[in-house]
């Protein structure tokens, strides 16, 4: 396994992004769309929201990626279609068409909106190897903290480790409320 986290954090930390759009000194002069779609995910590992090697466009997965998105970019919008869609350059991020639109996702080069996306894919598909190591809280620290490590400069690492706990707590509350109210509803 060792081996395995040791390809996916050079995996994760060599991610193509954008140097072109006026990115800001917060994101080091990158497009940070991909690691904080990655950071999303990886909250929904951790808040046990993926069971199944399948990476859905859920409003879980828009909610995370927009608080993720308004703590670094606070004045600008972000797109969860962008990175989506184009992860699959990664070679751990694996498009899974809708029936029947196979050969209209091999042919589709640029995806601006999430209905667009959503006609193409059912979602995404992990590495078989990546899917396992991110069932364990250790393993997925080290890919946070190499996200957090490579894409943002330092000024924002203690912010966003901080937005993951926060994330992972806010949950664990919000799933405790519900099972209180199912006991009254009894």
């Amino acid at each position: 396994m060792q081996q395995n986290l040791s390809h996916y954090l050079h995996q994760f930390s060599h991610l193509r992004t954008d140097r072109t759009g006026g990115w800001t000194a917060a994101t080091q002069g990158q497009a940070p769309h991909k690691p904080i779609l990655l950071l999303s995910v990886l909250d929904l590992f951790a808040q046990g929201r993926i069971t199944h090697n399948l990476v859905e466009i859920t409003p879980e997965l828009g909610e995370l990626f927009a608080t993720y998105w308004a703590k670094v970019l606070p004045d600008r919008r972000g797109n969860l279609a962008l990175p989506f869609f184009h992860l699959r350059s990664s070679g751990f991020w694996h498009l899974l068409p809708q029936p029947g639109q196979e050969a209209a996702l091999q042919a589709t080069r640029q995806v601006d909106t999430l209905r667009q996306l959503g006609k193409l894919i059912l979602g995404a598909r992990l590495d078989d190897d990546l899917f396992q190591l991110l069932q364990t809280a250790e393993t997925r620290n080290a890919l946070r903290t190499t996200l957090i490590q490579t894409y943002f400069a330092p000024e924002v690492h203690s912010d966003l480790l901080t937005l993951g706990e926060i994330n992972l707590q806010s949950f664990v509350y919000s799933q405790h409320l519900i099972e209180q109210a199912r006991k009254q509803v009894k």
